[in-house]
């Protein structure tokens, strides 16, 4: 279909004369001759209808138009009328259905329009509202009928109809709408007469937009506030929320002007900024995309967003700017469910899910942007220079045995033969399709078409002559599989098959019912055709003007499944070479905006069982993006599947594990556990994976091999048993054809960039170059392996010797899990090491069965063929995420080894550090090292031996100086003693608050009050005692005795004070000191007739009897000596002294002491008439009766307590 734009625009003739118009231009931007409308005022709206080419018109006058317009003839007027309104359109817009138009004008009055039999307008309802209608949107609820037509009564006497309804009742009538005005009004009306107000606003409203999923009517007002209202099925409304959007100052009275849906549930809005707001409504989340960050430097600062519009089929979103930018975004992420979630459940969008794809330059400030209803053709209105088509070119490419053509530019091929060098191509046409055959192409425009001749021998090519043709697809056959060259070509409603000179030789014809063929295939002597209706005919065209159709036509779609054409759109289609099998690729349609987004199935057609039978990729997390059948071998299959990127809100959900016992402290941020997550995910940087299918009537579709696509491999071309074709990649697949100067055409020397690569498959790597018979063998071998039929597999191949045979079976082993036939296949490669690992893996098992299944023996057979990406998943399956995680490791993938120890081997997370630290260190890149070691917890040693070994000393010491560990500050202070750098080294152990180290420099060095001073402000008792044994080496024994002290080591101070006499300060360290030593001092002192301060010694070191022993000894002398009063008085004292201190002792003594020491005591205090205190005395010492006669005696009160303590036990005798 030709893609068409209509321009309202003014032109001025020679005269000065203005003639207002509506232009029409095609996709190449070609103004279409003798296709204007004119009127004497300008059109101020227009609405395509939504099924036929018909353009509806709104004019300044009040006037409303139809036109119909055709590119071959003059447009032609099937309706006009200028009667119902009387000033300018405002709004003018089409049901779905195209059953009806709505329109309004700036007086308030809003007109509804029925198409009748003969496809004009008449007015069926008319209503007035005060000010200018300026929005105007269609409700998307439940089909509302008269009760006629049903039978049943609904709201305000109209009726609902159900799903159950046919589709020919449902066109008849149209939704309900709403309406809005500058006065801030909201009405809501339908074509049956209902016109009801249901909101009145503050300020008036610039967008109204119908959120179909959630049925919910979107306002957007000039005061900026964002309202949602749930609309009922009987059109009544409910605010949901009102939100004030934050937009700059100087758009406050023009309002929001652009915008547009960009998704289900989420709006792009153009607010004259930098960026582009994208409001989630479905998640209730805003966020935005920056000029400046897609586009970079080409950004003028003072540019600002002036229009925004989105293509539901490619997912573009296309913004203009101030400054002329045009920029496009694609949305990458999947598909959202929002029939049945709720806000709470829906994954929000977020900037990272939208890929900036093109860029380019109008000069010209962006009025308005406009998508076409097919794929990739946007229109940009500007300022000063009208109207520029932008439109995608698809780079096709194509191979057929040895002739490959690739597409470099718009209109320029690259043609190589024979893998040969390039040979560029003007085609001088703008190309929209290619097709290729083994000696000879075509390329095509949509409306010409050439033909080339390739000359295999000669390598050179031969240009026919251009063919008009109004093709949709196309194939081309030479005479390599039929008896005649044939071009195939779809138009309208049949495959024309016409030779090289465009002559028409036969025609395939398609019914209405069976739609219109869309897409065509040829592989030998069979092409498949498919219809827009999902019908699918194979034909045998081997005799071209005799074609032969093979079976009954065919249906992919099946309205009772999810495979029907509301939900699907086909976007590809392969057919194998026998003819049997067509395999389909397709779009699913999702949501009310019928967004595209690639299926993730393979669906292949089985022509002898009638049926579809489909591979699901969504187990890969992937989607297929291209298919080819092999031309020689019905059964294999390729298809390129493009990685699902997931919503990044999805993985930064994600709980991070919470660290272990030893990890105390360190948490774990929700970014580096997403990025954790995706080191994990074996398959996270593959964005193409490659998958080898074969395909049968009674096996269905079983893989057998997949690998990733990886640089220099760009998109694959062609399946050639052994051999799969890729072209080079490149860095735009997607050019515009005015992305450069000139209208977008690539220099003269771009073919010599495109290269064509090749992989060998993995059955046949070594033996790729074999005859047809050995290629047969191997087919069937790869064939049987993928069934897990080994010994047929075997029987295939046991002529052919070739260790990769073995190899190939022994890979095979690791998904079918034979250990046994995985030995005998180690045995015929020769892979000593391999076998040996095995045994080992199987004995360690089979000591400790509960250590994992046998399926982590099946992981080292693949360790050892080199499958890691089976090894890991088995690794996966079974839990053994240590050997997981040494796998990584040996394998050199850190991060993946580091995620996997971060999130399930945390066992291992420092020893996984401290390898990955090793490894960097290997190769020079320290800084990362040390990092690694820290994580690790052995930076205390290894990044000193690190930085020492490499000379780095400077470095070493700016990293000690950093660090708080005490152990490496000293290790490093001690390294500058050393050298004798003592200012830096006592820095260091200051630090580290070693005061010892610092005190014995300072020693060192002869500075003795600094030392007195570290050790007074630390308090540190190992400095003190070194401090003390410099001052007792110096002489200073005063000094050194009270710097022992401090030290806590008083029997140094002791021996000094006792070697020079000094016994006070004996006496005041003696008190400090330990038993032993107070008793030894106690000696000391009574040797000294110091009896006093011997008996304190005694009794604080824990010797009473000696201390009693003394003090009785001294107290008895007062008796002896009676001759001379002076000695008398002296010995008197020393007694009262005594006395003193006994009665101190006394009060100390307890149960626990022996009966004779407190009997003695007590006698000691009846002699100084200590009565009560003796009687206690004998008490403890259980002498009952000694202490009641004292009561007596000496008329002591006996209380309550000493009663108690008086009355023995009846197994002691008073």
């Amino acid at each position: 279909v030709d893609q068409i734009v209509a321009m309202a625009c003014t032109t001025v003739d020679e005269s000065d004369k203005e003639t207002n118009q509506v232009l029409f231009a095609n996709a190449e931007g070609e103004i279409i001759p003798k296709a204007s409308i004119t009127h004497d005022v300008e059109a101020t709206v227009f609405d395509w209808h939504p099924v036929e080419r018909v353009l509806a018109i709104g004019w300044a006058d009040g006037m409303v138009s139809c036109w119909t317009i055709d590119v071959r003839i003059r447009p032609t007027s099937s309706f006009s009328n200028s009667s119902q309104h009387t000033s300018t359109i405002s709004v003018l817009k089409w049901n779905p259905m195209g059953k009806r138009l709505v329109t309004g004008d700036q007086k308030g009055t809003v007109c509804v329009w029925a198409v009748d039999s003969r496809g004009s307008l008449n007015p069926i309802r008319q209503y007035k509202r005060k000010g200018e209608i300026s929005t105007l949107i269609f409700c998307l609820m439940p089909i509302r009928l008269p009760s006629e037509a049903l039978g049943q009564k609904g709201a305000a006497g109209s009726a609902v109809v159900n799903k159950a309804e046919p589709s020919s009742v449902k066109v008849s009538y149209s939704p309900s709408f709403f309406f809005g005005t500058d006065k801030g009004s909201i009405i809501y009306a339908d074509d049956l007469g209902h016109c009801t107000d249901v909101q009145q606003l503050n300020s008036p409203i610039d967008v109204m937009m119908f959120f179909e999923e959630k049925s919910r009517l979107i306002i957007i007002t000039r005061a900026f506030l964002l309202n949602q209202y749930h609309v009922a099925e009987d059109g009544k409304v409910s605010r949901v929320s009102q939100v004030k959007l934050s937009v700059p100052p100087d758009i406050l009275e023009k309002g929001i002007k652009s915008i547009a849906w960009a998704g289900p549930g989420l709006l792009a809005a153009a607010t004259e900024e930098k960026i582009v707001r994208l409001f989630d409504l479905a998640a209730d989340e805003t966020y935005n995309l920056s000029l400046v960050g897609a586009l970079g430097d080409i950004v003028d600062k003072k540019d600002k967003v002036t229009c925004v519009s989105f293509s539901a089929i490619d997912r573009y979103l296309a913004v203009g700017t101030q400054a002329g930018l045009v920029a496009i975004w694609k949305f990458m992420a999947q598909p959202r469910d929002l029939s049945k979630a709720t806000t709470a459940e829906v994954l929000a969008t977020s900037a990272m899910d939208w890929e900036i794809i093109f860029r380019y330059n109008l000069q010209s400030c962006i009025l308005q942007l406009s998508w076409h209803g097919g794929r990739g053709t946007v229109a940009a209105v500007t300022h000063e220079d009208g109207t520029f088509i932008l439109n995608e070119s698809i780079m096709h490419a194509a191979m057929s045995g040895d002739v490959t053509v690739i597409q470099v530019s718009s209109v320029e091929v690259s043609l190589h033969i024979a893998l040969s060098d390039p040979i560029l191509i003007n085609t001088k046409i703008q190309i929209k399709s290619l097709a290729v055959g083994r000696s000879c192409f075509v390329v095509s425009s949509g409306k010409v078409a050439k033909i080339y001749r390739v000359d295999l021998q000669l390598q050179k090519y031969e240009a026919l002559e251009t063919i008009n043709t109004n093709s949709i697809a196309m194939a081309i056959a030479d005479l390599t599989s039929l008896i005649e060259e044939t071009w195939f070509v779809a138009e309208a409603n049949v495959v024309k098959i016409n030779n090289f000179r465009g002559t028409q030789k036969g025609l395939v014809s398609f019914s209405e019912a069976e739609g219109v063929p869309e897409f065509l295939d040829i592989n030998g002597k069979f092409l498949a055709i498919v219809s827009s209706k999902g019908c699918i005919k194979i034909i045998d065209v081997h005799t071209p003007t005799k074609h032969k159709q093979q079976g009954s036509a065919g249906q992919f779609f099946n309205p009772k499944s999810a495979v029907n054409a509301e939900n699907l759109k086909i976007r590809q289609v392969r057919v194998n070479c026998t003819g049997t099998r067509v395999a389909i690729l397709a779009d699913q349609i999702g949501g009310a905006m019928k967004v595209f987004h690639p299926d993730s199935h393979l669906y292949i057609y089985d022509r002898n069982k009638g049926v579809i039978v489909s591979y699901d990729f969504l187990s890969w997390k992937r989607s297929p993006v291209s298919v080819f059948w092999d031309d020689t071998d019905d059964r294999m299959i390729c298809c390129e599947a493009l990685r699902n990127r997931q919503t990044v809100t999805d993985t930064v959900k994600s709980k991070p594990m919470a660290p272990s016992a030893d990890d105390k402290g360190s948490e774990v941020d929700p970014a580096t556990a997403a990025r954790n997550a995706a080191a994990v995910d074996a398959d996270a940087e593959n964005e193409v994976e490659v998958f080898l299918f074969f395909a049968t009537s009674e096996h269905g579709i079983f893989m057998q091999d997949s690998f990733p696509r990886k640089f220099p491999n760009g998109p694959m071309i062609s399946l050639s048993v052994p051999r799969l074709y890729f072209r080079s990649a490149v860095s735009n697949k997607r050019q515009s054809d005015d992305e450069a100067e000139g209208g977008g055409a690539a220099p003269a020397n771009s073919s010599t960039a495109v290269k064509i690569y090749s992989r060998v498959m993995r059955d046949f790597v070594g033996m790729d170059d074999v005859n047809e018979t050995a290629k047969s063998a191997l087919l069937d071998f790869s064939f049987n392996l993928t069934l897990g039929k080994l010994d047929e597999a075997y029987r295939s191949v046991k002529a052919i010797d070739s260790p990769g045979i073995w190899e190939n079976m022994a890979q095979m082993c690791v998904k079918t899990k034979r250990l046994d036939v995985a030995e005998v296949c180690l045995g015929n490669m020769g892979h000593v090491r391999g076998a040996a690992a095995v045994r080992e893996a199987k004995k360690d098992f089979e000591k400790d069965p509960t250590n994992g299944s046998l399926d982590v023996v099946v992981g080292v057979l693949a360790i050892q063929l080199g499958l890691l990406d089976d090894a890991a998943r088995i690794f996966r399956e079974v839990g053994r995420y240590d050997m997981l995680n040494r796998l990584f490791q040996a394998a050199g993938m850190w991060e993946k080894a580091i995620g996997t120890a971060t999130n399930q081997d945390r066992i291992h997370l420092k020893t996984t550090h401290y390898q990955y630290a090793k490894h960097l260190e290997s190769i020079g890149r320290t800084d990362e090292a040390i990092e690694h070691y820290q994580l690790s917890n052995n930076s205390r040693t290894e990044v000193p031996r690190m930085l020492f070994h490499l000379g780095r000393v400077d470095e070493l010491g700016d990293y000690v100086m950093k660090s708080d560990d005490p152990a490496l500050l000293k290790w490093w202070a001690a390294y500058l003693e050393s050298i004798e750098r003592f200012d830096k080294a006592k820095k260091f152990y200051n630090k580290a608050e070693d005061f010892l180290s610092l005190v014995r420099i300072c020693c060192f060095k002869g500075e003795f009050q600094k030392a007195a001073e570290i050790v007074q402000e630390s308090g540190d008792r190992a400095s003190a005692y070194h401090f003390a044994r410099q001052l007792e080496n110096q002489g200073e024994f005063q000094e050194a005795i009270n710097f022992y002290a401090l030290s806590g080591c008083y029997n140094h101070s002791i021996r000094l004070a006792k070697a020079f006499g000094l016994d006070s300060e004996l006496m005041r360290y003696a008190v400090k000191s330990t038993p032993s030593l107070m008793i030894e001092c106690a000696i000391y002192f009574e040797n000294k007739s110091e009896y006093d301060k011997a008996v304190q010694l005694y009794h604080k070191g824990g010797d009473i009897p000696r201390a009693l022993d003394l003090c009785f000894r001294i107290g008895e002398e007062e008796d002896r000596i009676n001759s001379n009063k002076t000695k008398k008085t002296v010995t008197t004292q020393k007694a009262s002294v005594m006395f003193d201190m006994l009665n101190t002792i006394a009060q100390d003594l307890g149960a626990e002491s022996s009966p004779q020491t407190l009997a003695r005591c007590a006698e000691f205090l009846v002699l100084h008439k200590q009565f009560e205190k003796a009687i206690e005395l004998y008490m403890m010492a259980k002498r009952y009766h000694s202490a009641v006669e004292m009561c007596l005696q000496h008329k002591v009160n006996i209380t309550d307590e000493m009663v108690e303590k008086l009355t023995p036990p009846e197994s002691v005798e008073a």
